[in-house]
């Protein structure tokens, strides 16, 4: 009883996840896409080198002026001079100031900017239209920037223009207009309090003037500089009040009583006059004594200030004179050279992941699982030859060391078809593909070699007529046979089956049809010819056509115990594949894996074991 041997289940896709990517898979992936990935790096480095040649020089220099740490300045409230700490919203303003348009003309009038062509273009410099005057003072603006570090009251100058003097100058001009007109704006200020001052030093003294004439004319035109004449009012006005107060006894003294009373009223009245007239002396005194103290305060103050017209103290000073850069600042050719080849590898490495995202064809023994839901059999590794016409040569098959890496992998898919079938004995591999040129003749007729090399008896019937490869795979000179002749029993089937030289009893059957395979045909094949080969060998392998491109394919596994498909790496496309297997399997050939052709070495875990598939 055969002993059913069930080959283990393949462990399931890992999802989203995916197979893990080492090392040998990313430089695998560089080595597909290696000319795509080089026309992406030469095209990005051209272009990054065309910009850098058309980008003109930039110079860029720097000045430093340092504010002062307190400013001295009139106060509008008693007009003296007052010492206030700079902050850091003065710092704020200043920079504001520096960053102004009014500021901007300012310098861009030191620095002859709108007689500079690089500025004002081809505009006639005499006829500058408000638009373009604008746009210079845009440009001067955009040219420099102002900053300081932190809270220090170091304010730095840096300037960017296209020639290294005019960067130098901007800088320097910003700095010096700025002391130059904070330290204008300061005397100004100084000489308009001063003068404010002389005028009302002038006009105090004029009123203190007339208010002490005015204190003379109330003094004189009242006699208050007499000072007996109150006392003497009072003493009269007494002696009157007291005689009327004697006479007021007698009728007859009426009319001395009338006389005298006038004559009291005119001394109440004259003493009233001259309590007025102190009242308006006190009065205008106080006047002259407040004109006085005010007139000797603006005299104070203006001595004050009035040294201070020869001596004003800057607002600023420069501590780093801007020097002429002896290199452009920008573009920087080597370190942007340096990033855009750095960019441009990460481009090319990001179009291969598209362009190996995109590819329709087949690249791995994973994907090829994924769209036949089959099990891979084998990995065999791509061989390369040393010459140009090593693979023309015939018999190149039988010559391949024993020990390489191509043979060993041919052991394993050997071996698992041998313990993974239900046909422990003799059995009838079909070896196909899904279009031409993959490499299924190569794996046919190396498989065959394999299998005799292991001693069994083992016999290669090549189906193909189209693209015969195992004459030359083999090194066998002969003549395929016509079906038709061992059909209808013309030909002996001894006389038909070529026997390998050095192929270690490995026999090549290779048939040839006048026109197609009919299902009667392949019934007479399958009793007449197959039927007693089974008996006669251990193993049979068919070399078919591929499955795409004929149906004969189909027709023909059905006599095989099993079939594998042959798939090119990079070369197979997954719709061919798709396809092909599902043509197989509604045929009814019972497809039991995949074979992946022209792996690179040491992909898909294959070894070098005591030779190397690159080298033969």
């Amino acid at each position: 009883m055969e002993r059913q041997i069930i080959a283990p289940a393949l462990p399931a896709s890992t999802g989203a996840s995916g197979p893990r990517i080492g090392l040998s898979d990313l430089g695998w992936l560089i080595r597909r896409q290696f000319w795509p990935m080089v026309i992406v790096i030469i095209l990005v480095m051209g272009a990054t080198t065309a910009i850098l040649m058309r980008t003109p020089n930039s110079y860029t220099s720097t000045a430093a002026m340092a504010l002062t740490v307190s400013e001295t300045r009139v106060s509008r409230a008693n007009s003296q001079l007052e010492a206030f700490d700079v902050t850091s919203a003065r710092v704020q303003t200043e920079i504001d100031i520096l960053r102004s348009r009014d500021f901007a003309a300012s310098v861009a009038e030191s620095l002859n900017l709108f007689d500079n062509k690089a500025f004002i273009g081809e505009a006639d410099p005499n006829k500058l239209t408000p638009e373009q005057k604008a746009a210079v003072l845009d440009r001067l603006l955009a040219s420099y920037t102002i900053y300081r570090t932190g809270e220090s009251l170091v304010l730095n100058v840096t300037a960017t223009a296209d020639s290294p003097e005019l960067a130098a100058g901007i800088a320097n001009t910003v700095v010096t207009a700025y002391i130059t007109r904070s330290s204008r704006d300061d005397q100004v200020q100084l000489e308009t309090w001063v003068s404010f001052l002389r005028n009302r030093v002038e006009q105090l003294g004029q009123d203190l003037s007339e208010s002490e004439q005015a204190l003379g004319d109330i003094i004189r035109s009242n006699n208050l500089d007499d000072a007996s004449l109150p006392t003497k009012l009072l003493a009269e006005r007494n002696n009157a009040a007291d005689i009327i107060a004697v006479l007021q006894g007698d009728p007859r003294n009426a009319e001395e009583i009338a006389r005298r009373q006038e004559a009291l009223e005119l001394y109440e009245e004259q003493l009233a006059a001259r309590t007025r007239a102190e009242l308006a002396r006190k009065r205008q005194e106080r006047v002259v004594d407040l004109l006085a103290t005010r007139y000797q305060t603006a005299t104070e103050r203006l001595n004050e200030l009035e040294p201070q017209l020869d001596f004003v103290s800057q607002s600023a000073r420069q501590v780093t004179m801007a020097e002429v850069p002896t290199r452009p600042s920008f573009p920087n050719r080597p370190a942007t050279l340096a990033v855009a080849f750095a960019g441009s590898f990460i481009l090319a490495f990001l179009v291969a992941l598209l362009l190996n995202s995109m590819s329709r064809q087949v690249w791995s023994s994973e994907q090829a699982r994924e769209i036949t839901g089959l099990p891979t059999m084998g990995n065999i590794p791509r061989v390369r030859s040393r010459g140009a016409m090593q693979l023309r040569m015939p018999g190149w098959v039988l010559m391949i060391p024993r020990f390489s890496a191509f043979a060993e992998s041919l052991r394993a898919l050997l071996t698992i078809l041998t313990n993974s079938s239900n046909h422990r004995g003799k059995r009838v591999l079909m070896v196909t593909s899904p279009m031409q040129r993959e490499g299924k003749s190569t794996i046919a007729a190396s498989l065959a070699v394999t299998a005799a090399r292991d001693g069994l008896g083992v016999l290669l019937v090549d189906l193909d007529q189209r693209r015969p490869e195992t004459f030359r795979l083999l090194g066998v000179t002969g003549q395929r046979v016509n079906i038709e002749d061992l059909l209808m029993k013309r030909l002996p089937l001894s006389d038909a089956i070529q026997k390998v030289e050095d192929g270690n009893g490995l026999s090549l059957l290779a048939l040839n049809i006048a026109d197609r395979w009919n299902p009667r045909m392949v019934e007479q094949f399958g009793e007449k010819v197959l039927k007693p080969l089974r008996e006669e060998y251990d193993l049979i392998i068919f070399d078919t056509p591929p499955a795409m491109l004929s149906a004969d394919t189909g027709r023909l596994g059905g006599l095989a115990d099993e079939a594998l498909v042959v798939v090119s790496m990079g070369k197979t496309s997954t719709r061919a594949l798709a396809a092909a297997v599902e043509r197989l399997i509604v045929s009814g050939v019972n497809v039991v894996g995949t074979v992946i052709n022209s792996i690179e070495h040491n992909r898909g875990g294959i070894a070098d074991h005591g030779g190397s598939g690159r080298t033969f």
